[in-house]
Parts: structure tokens; C-alpha cells; sequence
């Protein structure tokens, strides 16, 4: 009888193991799935944020590839950006969407008639603007050098250039 009570704590001896395996199974599952759902949060929200920061700067790259598209048309008609007739703009689409417009402004005696009556022009200089919607992304004032009225746009500077960041 000796030996079927020892067997039989034994066997009670290792019943209370496995309980004990059990839980802390149990435990270390349940850490490891509160560990990955952190985790999935987190990337959630930092992807949202990647997003958010794409879309920006694909409005900002839009509206200065709009301003430098404005540039380069302009560039070879000397009667776009006089000071007196409306300066047209163009549009762009976005990608998303959107659309990124350019437009712009001659300033004041831009491409304006020299005095002397020999048909001379002075230089064309205009202040443009790109924007998403209603938001300014970018200010520009450019100086086309038109020789005098002969060539139109035989260089073009950038005088000033903003853009919101």
C-alpha cells in the first residue's frame, strides 16, 4: 500500500504542475496580444500621419511646379505679364484631386513702352502666386529680360521666392 500511496502523490504533484504551466501560458499569450495591439496602434496612427504629410507636400510641390510651368510659358511671349492687360494663370491637377493654380500680377510699368519713340519695352516684372484651394502656397516676383522688347524672355530671374512650409 505504501507504493500506491506514493504513487498516487505523485501523480497529484504533477497535476498541480501542469495548472501552473497553464496559467502561465495564459499570461504570456495574453502580454504578447496586449504587446502586438499596442503596436498595431501605434503604426496606425503613425501611417495617418504619413498620409497627411504626403498630401502636403504634394500640394506644395503641385503649386511650384505651377508657378515654374507659368515661368517657362511666359518666358516667350512678351505681351504676357505687361502692366494693363489681365495676366492669365494656369491650372494643374494635384493627383488627389486637388488642382494647383498659378496665377500672376504685372507690376506696375512691367513691359511698359520706353520713352523716345523707338519702340523699346522695359523688362517684364510680375509677382506670382501658386495655391491649393485657398491655401498660398507659393510667392514668386520674376524679372523676364526682354531686351528691350526685341527678344522676349532671353532670361528670366527669380528675384524672390516663398513658399509655406
Amino acid at each position: 500500500m505504501r507504493r500506491g500511496a506514493k504513487q498516487e502523490r505523485t501523480s497529484r504533484h504533477a497535476r498541480s504542475e501542469r495548472g501552473a504551466s497553464l496559467i502561465l501560458a495564459l499570461m504570456f499569450t495574453t502580454s504578447v496580444a496586449f504587446m502586438i495591439a499596442a503596436s498595431l496602434d501605434f503604426a496606425a496612427s503613425s501611417f495617418g500621419q504619413s498620409t497627411g504629410q504626403t498630401r502636403f507636400r504634394s500640394g506644395i510641390y503641385a503649386a511650384e511646379g505651377s508657378v515654374r510651368t507659368l515661368i517657362e510659358a511666359m518666358r516667350g511671349d512678351a505681351a504676357w505679364g505687361r502692366a494693363g492687360p489681365a495676366c492669365g494663370g494656369l491650372t494643374l491637377p494635384v493627383g488627389d484631386g486637388r488642382s494647383a493654380v498659378a496665377a500672376c500680377v504685372p507690376a506696375p510699368g512691367s513691359g511698359a513702352t520706353l520713352g523716345g519713340g523707338s519702340g523699346s519695352r522695359a523688362n517684364r516684372v510680375v509677382e506670382l502666386t501658386g495655391t491649393i484651394g485657398t491655401n498660398l502656397i507659393v510667392r514668386a516676383r520674376v524679372l523676364f529680360n526682354d531686351n528691350g522688347g526685341a527678344s522676349a524672355g532671353t532670361a528670366v530671374t527669380i528675384v524672390e521666392w516663398s513658399a509655406a512650409l
